[in-house]
This record gives C-alpha cells, sequence and structure tokens, in this order.
C-alpha cells in the first residue's frame, strides 16, 4: 500500500464508532469500550469534544478507517494517536500526527505534550521525531511519561 492509497481527513461525527474500534483493538496500551467508558472516554464525549476543543484526522485505506490522531487546541496536546496493527509501520501515524501538530501550531500553539506509557514503541516513535522525553509518573497503576515538542522558530529570509 502507498501513501497515496491512505487518505489523511479531518474526522466528522459519523467516523467516531471507527475511531473506538481502533482503540480497542491496538496492541499496545489497548483498552476496551467499557474500560474507556469508565475513563469518561464515550462516543458522547468524544462527538462534543470535536464540537469544541479538539479536532480529529483518520487515515482511510480501502474505504476503511484505520488509523486516527485527536489533537487539543485549549490544552495543546495530542489525545491519542491510534493505527490498527495491520497499518503499523507504514508511516500512517507520522501522515496523521503531522496533520495535528500542523493544526496546533497554526493555532498559535507554540509547545505541545502528549503522555504513553513507558517502554512502548510509542515511545521510541515520539523521539524519532523529535519529542523531548520528560517526567515520569505512575497512573492507574501504570506508568507514563509526558513528552513535549516546541515549535521551530521561523529562519528569517536572507533576501
Amino acid at each position: 500500500m502507498s501513501k497515496s492509497e491512505v487518505l489523511i481527513r479531518e474526522a466528522i461525527t459519523a467516523d467516531i464508532p471507527a475511531t473506538f474500534k481502533i482503540r480497542s483493538a491496538t496492541t499496545e496500551n489497548a483498552m476496551t469500550e467499557a474500560e474507556l467508558a469508565a475513563s469518561g472516554i464515550t462516543p458522547e464525549r468524544a462527538a462534543e469534544l470535536l464540537r469544541t476543543d479538539a479536532r480529529c484526522w483518520v487515515a482511510e485505506a480501502n474505504d476503511r478507517i484505520v488509523g486516527f490522531c485527536i489533537a487539543n487546541v485549549n490544552s495543546r496536546s495530542i489525545w491519542a494517536l491510534f493505527i490498527l496493527p495491520a497499518y503499523e509501520g507504514r508511516g500512517i501515524g507520522r501522515r496523521l500526527l503531522n496533520a495535528a501538530v500542523d493544526w496546533l501550531w497554526r493555532s498559535g500553539a507554540d509547545e505541545l505534550w502528549l503522555e504513553t506509557e513507558t517502554n512502548t514503541r510509542a515511545e521510541g516513535f515520539y523521539r524519532h521525531l523529535g519529542w523531548k522525553r520528560g517526567e515520569v509518573e505512575l497512573k492507574d497503576g501504570y506508568e507514563e511519561v509526558r513528552y513535549t515538542l516546541k515549535k521551530k522558530p521561523i529562519s528569517p529570509s536572507l533576501d
């Protein structure tokens, strides 16, 4: 599958059920829809966030949503980035993350943050993309680490 065969687009409310299926199908940091709901993450809450503080981008391959990324403009954070296991390693996560980061930069953010579980492939992914590892905190029985990304200043033109 080439990059051109994977469409990255902004999500609509009708995409929310697919994002929940992806979220519960991951191999790392997996959570069932019941566990998500117990944490306050429901389709209704996701729809509310998309109407207010957040944007979501989805990756479509063969008319199927295979990944998503959610960014929150008020907290200046990446709230979620998940890809179906069969589609990992194809650059989809990077493309989704770039869409979210670009939106946050255009919205006025100069530093972004996200949290992920320690000792996961996600940690290596974010470090590889230039995110800086921060403090580790114990949350709900597992360790989470905060990563930050600063906006690079635009170099002045030499014209």
